[in-house]
């Protein structure tokens, strides 16, 4: 679920990425069926954000927001079933994240 709208998230705060996955042929539940993707750049390159804690039909992570990050950030889901096929869901818009206060 995306934060409160409007709202940018805090760098080092926690957001929670869940998913509902409706498909027969989907893999055991314990295999990582499900690849969970953060971009920074407006979706021109993604790096993986952790390990599902519940990879399966129905699941989530908690990411944390790194320290670092500013601007905005896009999130893409992933599910790959037992017979290949892929689907793929990605944020519609992207969540705004707080800048840092620089130290003076």
């Amino acid at each position: 679920m995306p934060p409160e709208s409007g709202k940018p998230l805090e760098p080092g705060a926690r957001l929670r990425i869940g998913w509902k996955v409706r498909d027969s042929f989907l893999a055991d539940p314990k295999s990582q069926s499900v690849l969970v993707e953060v971009s920074r750049d407006g979706g021109l390159t993604w790096e993986p954000a952790g390990e599902a804690s519940s990879p399966g039909s129905d699941g989530g992570l908690d990411w944390k927001v790194p320290a670092s990050a500013t601007g905005q950030l896009l999130v893409r889901v992933t599910v790959q079933d037992a017979a290949g096929n892929r689907a793929t869901a990605t944020l519609a818009k992207p969540l705004a994240i707080k800048p840092t206060q620089a130290a003076t």
